[in-house]
């Protein structure tokens, strides 16, 4: 859904972005987002304390990871 906003020409300050998601995963809509030329702040808020979560999302384009 963040992905289409943004297409649409929505813009936001922040976004926090979970891991499982209901149509695309967390680090797949960081990475598409960051392709989309988007700079906005992204922080991985997600229940999987697991370092390779951890990695996959700062390898995506997060700035910040926080578990839950």
């Amino acid at each position: 859904v963040a992905v289409d906003y943004f297409k649409e020409g929505r813009t936001y300050d922040l976004m926090l972005m979970d891991k499982e998601m209901l149509f695309m995963d967390g680090h797949k809509a960081t990475r598409q987002l960051r392709t989309m030329g988007v700079k906005i702040p992204i922080i991985a808020l997600t229940g999987n304390a697991l370092q390779s979560d951890k990695d996959l999302f700062f390898e995506a384009g997060v700035d910040a990871f926080q578990t839950k």
